[in-house]
C-alpha cells in the first residue's frame, strides 16, 4: 500500500491476492523457462566455466497445502523442492517446487537437460565451455550420466556413489591388493585413497569411482578403544580423468558450500514457508522468493565490490537498509534523505549510481 501511494502501475494487494488465484501449471512452466532462460544468459555472460551443484531440499507446510506429503529423508511432512546452484556466481539456475512424495531426484534429468540446452557451450572468445556437474547419491543415475557424456561438449561430473555391498567389497579389494600401511593409521583426518572401473547393474559401460577409506575406533565395555574391522567408505563416481581420487574426493566435498546458498534463500528470502493452499499458487511464489534471490545475487555480483561480494542478505540488509530515512515528493521528483549517522551512506550512494549504469545481463541493453 505505500509503494502504490508513490509508484504508477503497482498492483494492489487484492489484485496480487487475485492473480494468485489464477495461477495453473501452464503459468508456472512459462515463469519456470523464463526464470531459467534469465539465470543462464547471467551466469554464461559472466563465467567462462561454469560449476553446477544439484540438491533436494524441504519447505515447510501447515494443514491442508496441496501436495504436502511425508518426506522419509528428513521425517517431516512438507514440499521437496528441487534445485541447482552455480558455484561461483551463487545464483540459481532451476528452482522447481515438488510434492512432499517425491523422491529426491524425480525429473532430474528432464531439468538438467532444460537447463544445458540454454548454457552455450563456446564463450565468448570461441573457447570450449568446462562444464561440470556435482550431486549427492540420489543422482546415482545411469541415464543422468549418459546426457552427460554424450553431449558434443561432453559435462564433467562427480556424483556420490550409492554405498551398495558389491560396490564397498570392490573398494575393500582395492585396498587389499595395495601395499598400505597399518589399518590404525587411516583416520577421517587422513583417510587411504583409491579408484577403481565400476559398471552400474543397469548400464554396459564401466565407469571411474574414487573412494576414500578409514578406520574408526570405539570403546569397549572397560573404556579401552578398540578398533574396528569393517571401514567407513565414501566413493564418488566421476568422468574427470584429469584427477587423482583424493582431488576429486575434496572437489565434490566442495558443494557443501552450495547447500549454504540453498539455506540463505529458505531462510533470508522466506522460502522455507509458502502461504497458499494450492499447490500452483506455492509453487510460483517458491518462484518468485528464487527469483528475488537471483536478483540479489546479480547486484552482489555486478555492482557490490570488495568483502561485500561474499555478505549475506541478511547483512546487507542490516548494513545498507536498516537506517532511518525519509521518502518525500517535490516538484514531480522523489527526494530520500538518509540520518547523517548512517556509516555506509558514501558506499551507498556509489552502489546506487552503479546500479543505474551497469549492464545486468551480457549482451542486454541497459
Amino acid at each position: 500500500p505505500i509503494l502504490c501511494q508513490y509508484f504508477q502501475g503497482i498492483s494492489s494487494q487484492s489484485s496480487v491476492s487475485r492473480f494468485f488465484s489464477r495461477v495453473c501449471q501452464d503459468t508456472n512452466n512459462a515463469f519456470w523457462r523464463a526464470f531459467m532462460d534469465q539465470a543462464c544468459r547471467f551466469i554464461s555472460g559472466s563465467q567462462d566455466d561454469i560449476l553446477l551443484d544439484a540438491d533436494s531440499t524441504k519447505t515447510d507446510t501447515y494443514g491442508k497445502q496441496e501436495g504436502s506429503a511425508w518426506i522419509h529423508h528428513y521425517s517431516q511432512v512438507g514440499y521437496h523442492p528441487f534445485v541447482i546452484n552455480e558455484y561461483n556466481t551463487r545464483a540459481l539456475v532451476g528452482a522447481w517446487l515438488r510434492p512432499g512424495s517425491t523422491y529426491s531426484a524425480d525429473e532430474a534429468e528432464p531439468i538438467m537437460a532444460e537447463v544445458l540446452k540454454r548454457l552455450p557451450d563456446y564463450t565468448a572468445d570461441g573457447r570450449m565451455r568446462d562444464i561440470k556437474f556435482r550431486g549427492d547419491a540420489a543422482f546415482f543415475s545411469g541415464d543422468l550420466m549418459n546426457l552427460f557424456e554424450e553431449r558434443s561438449n561432453p559435462v564433467g561430473y562427480a556424483i556420490r556413489a550409492k554405498g551398495t555391498g558389491r560396490l564397498e567389497g570392490l573398494c575393500q579389494d582395492v585396498y587389499d591388493s595395495s601395499s598400505h600401511e597399518e589399518d590404525s593409521t587411516y583416520t577421517s583426518a587422513r583417510p587411504f585413497y583409491g579408484e577403481l572401473r565400476y559398471q552400474m547393474s543397469n548400464s554396459s559401460k564401466s565407469r571411474r569411482v574414487c573412494f576414500k577409506l578409514y578406520f574408526t575406533e570405539e570403546e569397549d565395555k572397560k573404556g579401552q578403544a578398540q578398533l574396528l574391522l569393517i571401514p567407513h567408505i565414501f566413493a564418488v563416481i566421476t568422468n574427470l580423468e584429469d584427477m587423482t581420487p583424493e582431488q576429486i574426493i575434496s572437489f565434490y566435498c566442495q558443494r557443501g558450500n552450495s547447500e549454504n546458498y540453498t539455506k540463505e534463500l529458505k531462510s533470508d528470502f522466506m522460502a522455507n514457508t509458502l502461504s497458499h493452499r494450492s499447490f500452483e499458487a506455492n509453487a510460483f511464489e517458491f518462484l518468485l522468493k528464487s527469483l528475488a534471490y537471483n536478483l540479489f545475487r546479480f547486484f552482489q555480483f555486478r555492482v557490490m565490490e570488495g568483502t561485500d561480494q561474499n555478505i549475506t542478505v541478511r547483512s546487507f540488509r542490516s548494513r545498507y537498509q536498516k537506517v532511518a530515512s525519509r521518502l518525500s515528493r517535490h516538484a514531480k521528483s522523489f527526494h530520500l534523505k538518509i540520518a547523517s549517522s548512517f556509516r555506509h551512506a558514501q558506499r551507498f550512494m556509489h552502489y546506487l549510481h552503479k546500479a543505474r549504469t551497469v549492464r545486468w545481463i551480457a549482451n542486454c541493453p541497459r
